[in-house]
């Protein structure tokens, strides 16, 4: 459980790790009555926020791996981690390429051509040997 801001509730509200979250979603599957299902969500989530609930469909949003990371800027936690900007400040968000170019991209692109040209050169081979009947 961590608290952090909620973009639906537009307050600081108790959120459920994975593990918590887990825990909870069953009952949303479970073939039980609309109100015993609240009643049980509703109390599990008080048992590990200490905050009570009435709603057990709100509960379902407050889930920590639904947000991104906070916003560098004001805090405030992104509303997905893909956004490119915080919903409060509107401070952009720059992106770390995952995929950077280095010294050893060259090497790797020079390794990845030297098996391309093998494959193509062993498929040629075959087809010239299927039609002459000779090996190259």
């Amino acid at each position: 459980m961590k608290v952090m801001w909620c973009w639906r509730c537009q307050s600081d509200m108790p959120m459920l790790d994975e593990e918590e979250y887990a825990e909870i979603y069953k009952f949303s599957e479970a073939s039980i009555s609309s109100e015993k299902r609240n009643e049980l969500v509703c109390s599990l989530y008080k048992q590990y926020t200490g905050m009570s609930a009435t709603n057990h469909a709100a509960i379902y949003h407050h889930r920590i791996s639904l947000y991104g990371p906070p916003c560098p800027n004001c805090g405030k936690p992104l509303r997905t981690s893909r956004a490119s900007f915080c919903a409060e400040c509107g401070h952009q968000i720059v992106k770390k390429d995952k995929f950077k170019k280095t010294e050893n991209n060259n090497a790797d692109n020079f390794a990845g051509l030297v098996c391309i040209l093998a494959i193509a050169y062993y498929i040629f081979a075959e087809i010239y040997a299927l039609f002459t009947g000779k090996m190259p």
